[in-house]
């Protein structure tokens, strides 16, 4: 069990493939180092190269000298390979395979010279430290290993293995102990780069979005403080100063719209901030939504007026209850109309539904028949993946931040949100909400 989630823990798909390139550059860089290691044991062995010989084929040169051109074979598969990871994959077990055979004829040449373990050791802990696989793959490859190098020595003459039992034990162990700690850490490693690669990815995508709400907030504060301090001068300045009280008046409206424009702003982006800051409670409460939706469009009633809209109701006269918070549900209620009345022309039509649902939910629609979206906007504002903020800062006439507090509010009341739109034909704006707060 606990081998089982040692291998586990990390081994992604994605590090599989980091693991597999690792390889493959390591065995690119070994298979060199192991050639030019088989050539100085050529060189340096006084030992004249015998004919093949099953009696004298274990010597010092002919190891040298077979394993030379084996992996010089090798190095040139190397050549060849990058256009196959299956090829890939061959050649790097292959390889390994070849190493340890290598380490094997090395073995038993020292034990029948009487110089010990060096060799196995030495390529054993090698292997262990510069490879990555699967642990229990790897694991079983040591033993095997082991198990192949005790028997195959046995059956040598002139090679006494039963002395030798505990140390080939020992170097198996120390392998696969080695292999182990060394491959959790590159696992380690790897998740911590992998974490760190999505962290920078998510800060650069969070400051594109923070540099274009900069930019279009900019754009959004100037323009009713341009207008107030335009008319302001205007009634001012001598020059301009408006001739009659119904001037003055109308300069003043102008001045008191572009004050009250300033303040939705700037509650909207502190409204904003306090979300994403974490700082809003949410307070459980029975609520009659009947009740709420008719003072909401109540309390709007003034810019409906103003822009001859005509706004309905259309619900059961019984009263709809439903667990939530007031105080963001009547917000929530608030934005939606005053988004559905700033967008819809003069004359034009906003339905607000509400019922309950098969699946003891309450849906609430807000539909109007004003300018409506286009496919591309309507496809960006659905998809939850999707950085809400920058479609609306960057699409929606005013600051659109009361679609984005919307949509914000909604999850903190464990809701849902979708659209509907058609240029020039409407909008209808859908959120569903469990009757009991979860």
């Amino acid at each position: 069990m606990g081998l089982k989630l040692i291998e586990l823990e990390g081994y992604s798909p994605q590090f599989r493939e980091f693991a597999h390139k690792q390889n493959v550059k390591i065995h690119k860089i070994f298979t060199p180092v192991l050639i030019f290691i088989c050539i100085l044991l050529w060189i340096d062995n006084t030992e004249t190269i015998k004919p093949i010989n099953p009696d004298i084929l274990l010597t010092y040169s002919n190891v040298a000298a077979a394993f030379t051109f084996l992996f010089l074979a090798h190095l040139s598969m190397h050549l060849l390979h990058d256009y196959s990871k299956k090829l890939q994959t061959i050649t790097l077990w292959t390889g390994i395979f070849k190493i340890f055979v290598f380490i094997f004829c090395l073995g038993f040449l020292d034990l029948k010279d009487g110089n010990g373990l060096m060799a196995p050791a030495l390529g054993f802990v090698t292997l262990a430290v510069l490879f990555s696989g699967r642990i229990p793959v790897i694991i079983c490859l040591f033993l095997t290993s082991g198990i192949l190098f005790y028997f195959i020595a046995s059956q040598i003459d002139g090679i006494n293995i039963v002395p030798y039992r505990a140390p080939i034990i020992s170097i198996v162990v120390l392998s696969i102990s080695i292999f182990i700690i060394v491959e959790k850490q590159r696992r380690t490693v790897f998740n911590s780069q992998e974490l760190l690669a999505k962290k920078i990815e998510e800060l650069n995508n969070a400051l594109d979005v923070k540099s274009i709400f900069v930019g279009h907030m900019s754009h959004e504060l100037r323009t009713p403080l341009n207008a107030i301090i335009g008319f302001s001068d205007m009634i001012l300045n001598d020059a301009y100063l408006p001739k009659t009280i119904k001037k003055v008046k109308e300069y003043n409206g102008y001045i008191n719209s572009s004050g009250l424009h300033l303040l939705k702003i700037v509650n909207d982006i502190l409204d904003h901030t306090k979300i994403e800051s974490g700082e809003v409670s949410v307070i459980i409460e029975q609520l009659n939504l009947n009740l709420i939706l008719q003072t909401s469009i109540n309390e709007l009633s003034a810019a409906s007026i103003k822009k001859d809209l005509s706004v309905t109701l259309k619900m059961n006269s019984t009263p709809l209850m439903i667990n939530s918070d007031k105080r963001l549900l009547k917000q929530i209620i608030f934005n939606l109309i005053s988004n559905a009345q700033k967008f819809t022309s003069p004359g034009g039509l906003i339905e607000i539904y509400a019922d309950m649902t098969d699946n003891n939910h309450v849906e609430i629609r807000v539909k109007d028949n004003g300018k409506g979206m286009d496919e591309e906007i309507l496809t960006t504002v659905n998809d939850q993946s999707a950085p809400i903020n920058t479609h609306f800062i960057t699409h929606a006439e005013g600051t659109g931040l009361g679609l984005i507090i919307v949509r914000q509010l909604v999850q903190l009341l464990n809701g849902s949100i979708e659209f509907k739109s058609k240029p020039e034909i409407g909008t209808e704006i859908k959120i569903s909400f469990p009757l009991q707060a979860q």
